[in-house]
């Protein structure tokens, strides 16, 4: 069975790639959301088994923001994209739980390693 993915993208050819790449590592694809207000909605309304989400929307809630606003209510794994250094944001996003970091542009390579890793985590957890 699939697992579920939620992309958060306001760039279309990153969110089109984004999802070439996770269809590739076996995921179904619920929804690509452009704004941080739209991605707490759907991970809400959605519940995803996988959230990609770009760092810094177009939006006055970021990526981020949209992950720190709900994370009391959902311990879905994120990984959280960026085109930053990553000296500018290697600090934002550590204390963010069930969590990893990757950056632009992002190989089919690096998210199946990626989702390995978040997924040995999530694994850990639960024990």
């Amino acid at each position: 069975m699939k697992k579920v993915a939620l992309i958060a993208e306001d760039d279309y050819i990153q969110s089109t790639a984004l999802e070439m790449l996770l269809k590739k590592a076996e995921y179904e694809m619920v929804k690509t959301c452009r704004t941080g207000r739209e991605l707490i909605e759907n991970i809400l309304n959605r519940k995803p088994d996988l959230i990609l989400a770009d760092l810094f929307l177009d939006d006055e809630i970021t990526g981020l923001d949209a992950i720190n606003k709900i994370r009391e209510k959902i311990t879905t794994p994120v990984i959280f994209i960026t085109g930053q250094s990553p000296d500018t944001v290697d600090h934002r996003v550590k204390h963010v739980e069930n969590s990893l970091l990757l950056f632009k542009p992002i190989t089919v390579d690096d998210l199946n390693k990626a989702i390995r890793k978040i997924s040995e985590y999530e694994i850990k957890e639960s024990h």
